[in-house]
């Protein structure tokens, strides 16, 4: 049976749980925070906004999964926009699927115990 609420990202793993109150408070807060500090494309020179982009998102792990988680999910990885993206994109996807369970797991519940013609 798969672990929804183990993901590896990197060799390193977070505990995700997108039915938790304070998990997702957690990840709001580091999403508007890397939010409302976008790159500066308009001044800087293309490398730059680059490394801005990928510090964004070390920042983003490290309020969401405690200081020190950055560091461990990003070792040995190159400051590549597409590299950090893919990373998110684990994290999103976990997330997604942790959603979709849950509503799933309402419905069936739903289908079993209410009777057919409330459902």
């Amino acid at each position: 049976m798969q672990d929804l609420y183990t993901v590896t990202i990197n060799g390193t793993k977070l505990h995700v749980d997108a039915e938790d109150a304070s998990f997702m408070e957690r990840y709001q807060a580091a999403y508007d925070a890397m939010s409302a500090n976008p790159a500066d494309t308009l001044n800087d020179n293309p490398a730059t906004v680059i490394r801005k982009y990928c510090q964004s998102y070390r920042n983003f792990f490290d309020a969401l999964f405690g200081d020190g988680t950055a560091a461990a999910v990003f070792a040995g990885m190159l400051d590549n926009a597409r590299m950090y993206d893919e990373a998110f994109t684990v994290l999103i996807k976990a997330i997604l699927e942790q959603r979709m369970a849950a509503a799933l797991r309402l419905t069936e519940a739903a289908k079993r115990y209410v009777p057919r013609e409330l459902v």
